[in-house]
């Protein structure tokens, strides 16, 4: 019973931080996300090197780099959870926070979509309803701002792409995270060279002379403290990382479910209260709907796993 309520505390600290994370990647926002998203990248890939060597898992990374019967699901994984981190990273610089919130909401009721779609699994009356509303609340949005919600689509979309595509991979979290940054730290690499390539070098200065958003040199603070956050992104996400990997198998799915919606609850609360981010009825209505679907599902589960 301690170990599960040490667990349950990790887990909840995990979900935390990342709902934290607007917080952090706010102070970057004078950066160009792609640039961010590749410092994410290198310095997350060495930091996992260190911590794998720490806890003695080199021989279990090496044996997943062998196995290349997995590789382009690895790959795969990867270009998805980098393409996520572009898409929060770019969404928090525009002040879209309460729309990384909804993505991450509209996430786990996607996730039933694709499971049906390509694993086809069966679905129930209550998760139709669940997939209704979800539906619903996207159309009544788009008619209302006469536009799609790209970002919370994009960012629900790769997340839960990400999640079916390591879906029974049965590899310890750690180790393949690793590999996905092997995997994409040359795409990341190449990204900086096509830029230096291009000329496009105010995306690098900004790193040393960032300019506000009046176009002002030096408005994000100074170079020192932009690479020690742009070399922190790494720490970011290996603590989290770290915290629910030694406590997720501890704990009942259907808990871990649950904590799961203390992320894009602080998000959402941040983007309200924090951001002061403008939210109109019509975006309660939208929110108020994705979580009526989240509800009926988790009733749903709850019900399924007492039976």
């Amino acid at each position: 019973m301690k170990q599960a309520n040490q667990a349950i505390l990790k887990s909840v600290a995990a979900f935390t931080i990342w709902g934290l994370f607007p917080l952090y990647y706010a102070l970057l926002s004078d950066i160009s996300s792609f640039i961010v998203v590749i410092a994410r990248i290198i310095s997350a890939f060495v930091l996992m090197l260190f911590v794998i060597a720490l806890l003695g898992k080199q021989k279990l990374f090496l044996d997943l780099f062998k196995d290349k019967r997995k590789w382009q699901r690895v790959l795969l994984a990867g270009i998805l959870i980098g393409v996520n981190w572009f898409i929060f990273i770019y969404a928090v610089a525009i002040d879209e926070v309460l729309e990384t919130s909804l993505g991450y909401y509209i996430s786990p009721l996607l996730s039933i979509f694709l499971g049906i779609f390509f694993l086809k699994e069966e679905v129930n009356q209550k998760q139709k309803i669940a997939i209704a509303l979800l539906v619903l609340a996207i159309l009544y949005k788009i008619y209302v701002f006469a536009g799609l919600p790209w970002i919370s689509l994009s960012l629900a979309l790769s997340f839960s792409l990400y999640g079916l595509v390591k879906k029974n991979l049965q590899w310890d979290t750690l180790a393949s995270f690793s590999l996905e940054m092997f995997f994409l730290l040359p795409l990341g690499l190449m990204g900086i060279f096509i830029i230096t390539l291009t000329g496009n070098h105010e995306m690098l200065t900004e790193i040393f002379a960032p300019m506000d958003k009046s176009g002002d040199k030096d408005g994000g603070g100074d170079a020192l403290k932009n690479i020690l956050l742009l070399a922190g992104t790494g720490i970011t996400s290996a603590i989290p990382l770290l915290l629910f990997s030694s406590s997720v198998k501890k704990i009942n799915l259907f808990v871990v479910g649950l904590l799961n919606f203390i992320t894009p609850s602080i998000s959402f609360l941040l983007g309200l209260f924090y951001f002061k981010e403008k939210f109109i009825l019509a975006d309660f209505i939208t929110f108020s709907l994705i979580w009526l679907a989240l509800a009926i599902i988790n009733f749903d589960r709850l019900m399924r796993r007492n039976a």
